[in-house]
C-alpha cells in the first residue's frame, strides 16, 4: 500500500456505514496443504513417514505411495510392483530397509535403477511367504533388532538380519495359537522395552518380557475390565513420563499411568486418565497419536486436530479434574484442508504433517506469525493502528472500515462478540490511523479527517462505548492525525498530516475542552507532516516528519513547552532521505529513523556527541560530524521504504516495510553476563541481579558498541502473508507479542514460537545425466548404488565429459528457501555463488580426477557442516596416455637418428657441390662488385646536386621569410602602442599564411590603432604569397585611403582581393581568399569598432561588470559565464575575404563599450583546429573561449606563456597541422 502508507488518499471516504457485531476472532495458523493438483496421488493420505535421506513418504488410500523432496513429488504404484495401491503404514528400520504396508501384503522398496520401464521397485511378501495376514495396519522395529507387524488378524515378527536373504521367516502370533490377537491397529514401544499392541475389538495387548526357557515373548492385557474405556484402540502412543495413551474410537483417550511399574506381570491396581470432549478434545473418535520433539501432543480425529503441551501435560496427569484450557484445537476454520485427521508424522525439523480424509496433507509450522484477517472476523484487512489494553482487549483500527475491539480471550463466553465502530455510529472518521491507551487507562484514537476521537476509562469500565470528538474547532491544528504519544510527564502529543504537532497538557486529559498547543513550521519545525513521534531519555521530544527529516524538541522548562529549542537532522546532516517514518532510541541512546525510501538511519551517541542533549545547538566544526549507521537494501534489508519498527523484549529491531518484515539482530556490546536485552531506556526501576535488568546509568557505565549481526526477512513463505505493512501500525504487548498492521490484516508476533531451524538440509545427489541424457551406467562403472542408483568408481573416456549433476536439499520447512553451492574439486578453484538451481552442468572436463562436492542450506541460513562428494575419474585419450608419450619418444629418437645419417651423407655429398658452385660464384661476384661500385659513384654525384638545389630552395625561401616578417610591423612596436596585449604567433612551415596587421589611425588620435589576425589560404609559400597581398591591400586601405572603419576596411579589402586574383569575371578560377578577425581601439576612451570575416572577437569580464552593448549590429552576441569570468563572442560575418562569389559584400561594424581590466582576443583557425588530446580530436573554439577565460587575470605576457603550454599539452606527440596566430588585449 504504497500510497496508502504514507500519502493517504486526499480524498476522504464518504461511507454510510454501521456499526455492528462480528463473531469472535480466531487466528489462522500456519497449516499448508499439499493435493492432487501438488502431486499427490490422492487425497486420502493414510500413512506418513520420513527415510533417512530426508524424503518423506505419503501412502494413500487407493493412490499408492509418493516420495516428496520438497520440491515435487515421485508416485509409484502396484505397476512399479507395489502390492497393492491401498496403503496402510510406512516404516523405515534400522537397516534402511523402507517397508510398506498395503491390505494385500508387505512391500519392501528395492529401487531399480535399470532403463527398462517395466523393472520393479519393490519386493513383496504376502501370506504365501508365511506372513500371517495381507491386510497390514502397523509396522514396528523394537529395541532388539524385530521387526513387528501387525494386521487384521494376528501379529508377525520377523528378525532383521533375516531380511537381506532372499526368504524371510516370520514368527506369527494369532488367537488361533492361543494368542490374544486379532485385529492390530497400532503398535508401540516404550523406553522401557515393552511393546504395546492396539487392538480393534479386545483392547491392548503388551509384550512385557520373554521367557527364560525359549525367549519367546510374554503378553499381559487390558480391556475395559481392566480400566480401559473402550475396547476398540486405533492409536498408541508413550508420553515423556512413561505413560501410554490409548486413542479409541468413540470413548476419547485413556492414560496408563507408569505402566513400567508393573515389571513382569500386569498390575490390576494401574492407575488411568480419561481425556474427552468433556475436557476440551475436539472429538472423542481418535485416529492417530504422535508425541513431538518437544514432548508437546498431537491428536488426529475425526473432527479436526487438538493439541496439547508438554507443560500442560504433565499439570493434567497430575490433575484430578483436567481442565477444557489445556487442548488447543483446529479445524478447517484455523487452516487444515479435511476435518478427518487419518495419519501423524513430525519430521526431523519439528514440522508436524497430517494425512486426512479427502483433503490430501498439510503441514504445521511453529506458529511463530498468525493472522486475523476479514475471514476471522475483523471489517477490514488493511489495519491502520493497533493497541491491546491493560485488561487484554484489542483495538484495531481499520482503513475506511473503522474501529474493531477484541475482547481478551479470558473474557469470552458463548455468544461473545467483536464490536465494531464506524462513522455515524460511535466514531469520527472510519479512517482510523493511531491509538493509544494512556496510563489513566483512557484510550486515544487518531483519524485521518475526523481529529481525535477519546474514551474515557470511566466509561470502558461501564462498558459504554461513547466517543469525544477534538477537531480543529477545538484547537488542533489538523483532524489529519497520523500518529499519538504519551510522554514521562502524561502529556500527549499528537502528530498531524499537515498541521504540526499538538501538545495537550496532562491536566487536559479528561476535559471536554482541551486546550492544544501547536508547533509547526512557523514555530520552527522543518515540515508540518509529522509521522512518529517518541521521547528520549533526557525528555526531548523527536519528530519523524515526511519531508523534513527528524526534528528533536528540547525545552528548558519540562513544565512549560513554550518557545521549545527545534534542532533538524536532515540529508545535510547525514539522513539519507528527508521522510521519516517511524522513530526510536535504544539502550545505547542511540536514535533510529526509519526513512521512506533511505532505510534505516541510526544516529550514533559517540565521541563528541553522547547524548542527545549534545545535539542542542549542534555546531559540526567545534563537534564533528555526526557518526551513522545505515541499514539499508545493500545491507539485506527487504526494501528501503520503512512503514513501522519496534524493539523486542531482547532487544532486535523489527522493521516493516513495503516489501515484507526484517528482524536486525542487534549485539549491544554489553560485555557483562547479565546484561540485558531489550529493557526500555526509560525504567528507572532498579531490579533485581537475577532477573538479568540493570537501570539505564548501569548500561551506560559498562558500555558498549552497537554491531549488527544479521537480518533476517520474513515474506510469505515464513508466514507473514502480508508482506506490506502500514505506517507505524505496530504494537508490543507485556508478553512481547508483536502486532503488526498490513494490507492483509493483523499480523501477530510469538516470540516463544520464534525457534530458529538449526536443523541443516538433507543433501542427496540424485542423479548424474551424460550429454543432458539418461543412461544405464552399469557399463560404465562398477557397480550401482542401489540406494541412490549413481554409479561407483565412474571411469568414463574422454569423449564422455559433458556432465550434469542433479542434487536436491531437503528442507520441509520451507523448501522454496533452500539455497545451494557447488564445486567440481579438480576442475573449479572456488564455490560456485550461492544459487537455488538443483543441477549443475560441467562441459569439456578435462581428463584427470575430480570429485563434485555440493551443499545446502536451510530457510534460516544453517549449512551442511560437511558437503556430500561423488569422485569421478575421465580417461585421457590413447594419445595423452603414458605408453603413448614412450612409443613417441622411441619413434623419435630413432627418426632423429635415421634423419643424422641421412644428413650426414648428404651433407658430404652437398660439400662438393658447394665448393665447385663457389669457385664460379666468386668470379660472377668480382664482376657485380666492380659494376656496383661504378653506379655508386654516379648515386654519390647526384645526390649532391640535390642537395645543392635544396639548399638553394630553402635559402629562398628564409629569404622571404625576411620578406614578409619586414612587410609586418615588429612586435616590440605593437606592445610599445599597446603595453597590455600579446601575439602569440607559431607559423607551420618557415613561411606562414596567417600574418597580424597593425597601424596607428593617425587621423583618430594617438590612442588610435588598426589591428588584424589574418588567416590566408593555405600555408607555407602559398599562404606567404597570400599574405603579402592582405598586408599590401591594408596598408593601402587605411594609410593610403584613411579609411579606419573595421567593416569599410573589409568591403575594401574583398574588393582589392578579388581584383588582385582576377576573380570578377565568370571564368575566373582562382578562388583564393582570407578570413580576418580587425579592430579599431581606442585606448581612451576603452572603445573598440570590430568587423570580422569568418573570424570572431572573444571578449572576457568580471561577471561584476555591466555586459556588452552591441551598439552597431542587430546580431546577438553569444555570452556564456566560466569560472568567475563572462565570457562573450561577437559573431563574425560568415563571408570570407575574396573567392568567386560575384555579389557586393557588406560586413558589419560592431562597436563595444570596454572597462578596465577586460580583455579582447582574436586569432586565427590553427589554435582550435590542432588535432591532440586522449582522442586526437580537435581542441576546438569552445574549449579556447574557456580557457581564456581561465587566464583573464593573469598578465598579458603570462597569458601567452599559459596559451603555449597548453597547445603544447594538447599537441602531445601530434603534428601542428597550421599556421598559429593568437592576438590579446587588455584595456
Amino acid at each position: 500500500m504504497k500510497k496508502i502508507a504514507y500519502h493517504i488518499i486526499l480524498l476522504l471516504f464518504v461511507f454510510t456505514l454501521w456499526w455492528g457485531t462480528y463473531p469472535a476472532f480466531s487466528q489462522s495458523s500456519n497449516f499448508k496443504t499439499y493435493s492432487v493438483e501438488d502431486g499427490l496421488p490422492q487425497s486420502q493420505v493414510t500413512a506418513i513417514f520420513q527415510d533417512k535421506h530426508g524424503y518423506l513418504w505419503f501412502g494413500t488410500l487407493g493412490g499408492g505411495i509418493c516420495r516428496y523432496d520438497g520440491n515435487s513429488f515421485s508416485n509409484y504404484f502396484e505397476k512399479d510392483g507395489l502390492s497393492s495401491n491401498i496403503i496402510n503404514c510406512i516404516y523405515e528400520d534400522s537397516k534402511n530397509n523402507l517397508w510398506i504396508g498395503t491390505d494385500r501384503g508387505l512391500s519392501k522398496y528395492t529401487p531399480s535403477f535399470e532403463m527398462d520401464e517395466n523393472a520393479k521397485m519393490f519386493q513383496v511378501y504376502t501370506n504365501y511367504d508365511g506372513l500371517i495376514n495381507n491386510s497390514i495396519n502397523d509396522i514396528l522395529e523394537d529395541k532388539k533388532g524385530n521387526l513387528w507387524i501387525g494386521t487384521n488378524n494376528g501379529l508377525s515378527r520377523v528378525k532383521l538380519n533375516d531380511t537381506t536373504k532372499s526368504t524371510i521367516t516370520f514368527h506369527n502370533y494369532s488367537s488361533a495359537d492361543g494368542w490374544n490377537f486379532n485385529r492390530i491397529q497400532s503398535l508401540c514401544e516404550d523406553k522401557m522395552g515393552n511393546i504395546w499392541f492396539g487392538t480393534y475389538g479386545i483392547g491392548v495387548n503388551a509384550i512385557i518380557g520373554t521367557h527364560v526357557k525359549n525367549d519367546e515373548p510374554l503378553f499381559t492385557h487390558y480391556s475395559k475390565t481392566d480400566g480401559l474405556s473402550s475396547n476398540m484402540i486405533w492409536s498408541v502412543m508413550e508420553d515423556k513420563s512413561g505413560n501410554i495413551w490409548f486413542g479409541t474410537d468413540g470413548d476419547g483417550i485413556s492414560i496408563l499411568i507408569s505402566p513400567s511399574k508393573a515389571k513382569n506381570s500386569k498390575n490390576k491396581k494401574s492407575k488411568w486418565k480419561y481425556i474427552t470432549t468433556e475436557n476440551g478434545l475436539i472429538d472423542n473418535v481418535i485416529n492417530t497419536l504422535i508425541r513431538d520433539n518437544q514432548g508437546d501432543i498431537w491428536i488426529g480425529t475425526n473432527d479436526g486436530i487438538s493439541y496439547i503441551s508438554e507443560i500442560n501435560r504433565k499439570s493434567l496427569i497430575d490433575r484430578n479434574d483436567p481442565q477444557v484450557d489445556q487442548f488447543k484445537n483446529y479445524t478447517k476454520t484455523q487452516g487444515i484442508p479435511n476435518k478427518s485427521i487419518i495419519s501423524c508424522f513430525e519430521d526431523k525439523e519439528g514440522n508436524v504433517w497430517f494425512g486426512t480424509d479427502g483433503g490430501g496433507a498439510c503441514k504445521y509450522v511453529r506458529r511463530m506469525f498468525t493472522t486475523i484477517t476479514e475471514d476471522d472476523g475483523l471489517s477490514n484487512n488493511i489495519v491502520m493502528s493497533i493497541i491491546e489494553t491493560m485488561e487484554g482487549d484489542k483495538w484495531i483500527g481499520t482503513y475506511g472500515y473503522g474501529l474493531n475491539k477484541q475482547l481478551c480471550e479470558c473474557k469470552y463466553v458463548d455468544g461473545s462478540r467483536v464490536t465494531t465502530f464506524t462513522k455515524g455510529a460511535g466514531i469520527s472518521n472510519n479512517l482510523v490511523m493511531s491509538g493509544i491507551e494512556d496510563r489513566d487507562g483512557n484510550l486515544w484514537f487518531g483519524t485521518y479527517g475526523g481529529g481525535i476521537n477519546r474514551i474515557k476509562l470511566e466509561n470502558l469500565m461501564d462498558n459504554k462505548y461513547e466517543f469525544d470528538f477534538f477537531t480543529n474547532k477545538n484547537g488542533l491544528k489538523n483532524n489529519m492525525i497520523m500518529s499519538i504519544y504519551q510522554d514521562k510527564s502524561n502529556n500527549i502529543w499528537f502528530g498531524t498530516y499537515g498541521g504540526g504537532v499538538s501538545f495537550l497538557h496532562k491536566n487536559y486529559i479528561y476535559s471536554n475542552e482541551p486546550e492544544f498547543i501547536n508547533f509547526t513550521s512557523k514555530d520552527g519545525l522543518a515540515n508540518n507532516k509529522v509521522m512518529a513521534i517518541t521521547e528520549d531519555n533526557n525528555g526531548n521530544i523527536w519528530l519523524g516528519t515526511f519531508g523534513g527529516g527528524a526534528n528533536m524538541l528540547t525545552f528548558a522548562n519540562p513544565t512549560n513547552v513554550s518557545n521549545p529549542t527545534i534542532t533538524v537532522i536532515k540529508a545535510a546532516q547525514g539522513l539519507t532521505n528527508n521522510r521519516v517514518i517511524s522513530i526510536l532510541q535504544d539502550t545505547l541512546n542511540n536514535i533510529w529513523m526509519g526513512t521512506y525510501g533511505g532505510g534505516i538511519c541510526i544516529l550514533r551517541m559517540v565521541n563528541n556527541i553522547t547524548t542527545t542533549n549534545d545535539l542542542i545547538n549542534y555546531d559540526p566544526e567545534n563537534q564533528g560530524e555526526l557518526h551513522w549507521t545505515y541499514i539499508t537494501r545493500a545491507s539485506g534489508l527487504s526494501d528501503d521504504r520503512l512503514a513501522l519498527m519496534e524493539f523486542d523484549d531482547d532487544g532486535n529491531l523489527w522493521a516493516g516495510t513495503n516489501n515484507g518484515m526484517n528482524k536486525i539482530l542487534i549485539d549491544y556490546g554489553f560485555n557483562t553476563p547479565d546484561a540485558p536485552k531489550g529493557q526500555d531506556s526509560t525504567d528507572e526501576t532498579v531490579q533485581e541481579e537475577e532477573e538479568g535488568m540493570l537501570p539505564m546509568e548501569v548500561f551506560q557505565r559498562i558500555g558498549g558498541d552497537l554491531k549488527i549481526e544479521d537480518i533476517k526477512n520474513y515474506g510469505k513463505e515464513e508466514g507473514f502473508i502480508g508482506s506490506e505493512c502500514n505506517h507505524n501500525a505496530v504494537f508490543k504487548n507485556f508478553d512481547g507479542v508483536i502486532y503488526f498492521g498490513t494490507v492483509s490484516g493483523l499480523i501477530q508476533y510469538h516470540p516463544t514460537e520464534d525457534i530458529s531451524n538449526d536443523i541443516p538440509p538433507s543433501t542427496n545427489l540424485s542423479n548424474i545425466k551424460l550429454d543432458f541424457e539418461e543412461v544405464n551406467w552399469i557399463s560404465f562403472a562398477d557397480s550401482i548404488d542401489m540406494q541412490s542408483g549413481l554409479p561407483l568408481s565412474l571411469k568414463l573416456s574422454h569423449a564422455n565429459n559433458h556432465l550434469t549433476f542433479e542434487y536436491i536439499g531437503i528442507s520441509l520447512t520451507i523448501p522454496e528457501k533452500v539455497r545451494y553451492q557447488f564445486k567440481l574439486e579438480g576442475f573449479d578453484t572456488d564455490w560456485a555463488p550461492v544459487t537455488n538451481e538443483t543441477r549443475a552442468t560441467y562441459s569439456n572436463i578435462p581428463p584427470g580426477e575430480f570429485t563434485f562436492k555440493v551443499m545446502a542450506c536451510n530457510n534460516d541460513g544453517v549449512w551442511n557442516p560437511e558437503p556430500i562428494t561423488y569422485s569421478f575419474i575421465i580417461l585421457p585419450p590413447f594419445w595423452q596416455t603414458w605408453w603413448f608419450y614412450i612409443l613417441c619418444m622411441i619413434v623419435g629418437a630413432s627418426s632423429i637418428f635415421a634423419f643424422i645419417k641421412i644428413r650426414e651423407r648428404s651433407l658430404l655429398i652437398a660439400k662438393k657441390e658447394l665448393e665447385t658452385q663457389v669457385t664460379l660464384r666468386t668470379k660472377e661476384l668480382s664482376q657485380e662488385k666492380e659494376k656496383v661500385e661504378a653506379a655508386n659513384k654516379e648515386i654519390s654525384m647526384q645526390n649532391e646536386v640535390v642537395k645543392l638545389k635544396n639548399k638553394e630552395i630553402t635559402d629562398s625561401i628564409k629569404y622571404a621569410k625576411q620578406i614578409q616578417a619586414a612587410i609586418m610591423v615588429p612586435r616590440e612596436k605593437i606592445y610599445q602602442a599597446l603595453p597590455e596585449s600579446f601575439i602569440l604567433y607559431k607559423p607551420k612551415d618557415i613561411v606562414s599564411g596567417d600574418f597580424y596587421f597593425f597601424t596607428e589611425a593617425a587621423s583618430n588620435g594617438t590612442d588610435t590603432f588598426i589591428i588584424g589576425a589574418v588567416d590566408c589560404t593555405g600555408h607555407g609559400v602559398p599562404g606567404a604569397f597570400m599574405s603579402m597581398i592582405g598586408s599590401n591591400l591594408l596598408h593601402q586601405i587605411v594609410t593610403e585611403k584613411g579609411i579606419t572603419k573595421p567593416s569599410e576596411i573589409l568591403n575594401q579589402l574583398d574588393i582589392g582581393v578579388r581584383t588582385a586574383l582576377h576573380q570578377e569575371t565568370e571564368d575566373a578560377s582562382a578562388m583564393d581568399g582570407m578570413d580576418i578577425a580587425l579592430c579599431k581601439i581606442q585606448l581612451l576612451a576603452k572603445k573598440v569598432d570590430f568587423a570580422g570575416a569568418h573570424r570572431p572577437l572573444v571578449i572576457v569580464r568580471n561577471m561584476s561588470r555591466e555586459p556588452t552593448t552591441n551598439i552597431d549590429s542587430n546580431e546577438p552576441m553569444v555570452k556564456t559565464v566560466r569560472a568567475g569570468n563572462k565570457i562573450e563572442l561577437i559573431k563574425a560575418n560568415k563571408r570570407g575575404i575574396g573567392g568567386l562569389v560575384m555579389e557586393k559584400r557588406n560586413y558589419t561594424n560592431h562597436e563595444i563599450q570596454l572597462k578596465e581590466k577586460d580583455c579582447i582576443y582574436f586569432f586565427s583557425d590553427g589554435y582550435h583546429d590542432q588535432f591532440g588530446g586522449k582522442k586526437s580530436k580537435k581542441y576546438s573554439s569552445r574549449r579556447l573561449r574557456e580557457f581564456l577565460g581561465t587566464i583573464h587575470d593573469l598578465d598579458m605576457s603570462k597569458q601567452k606563456e599559459a596559451l603555449q603550454e597548453e597547445l603544447e599539452k594538447w599537441m602531445g606527440s601530434e603534428e601542428q597541422i597550421d599556421d598559429i596566430l593568437v592576438i590579446g588585449v587588455k584595456f
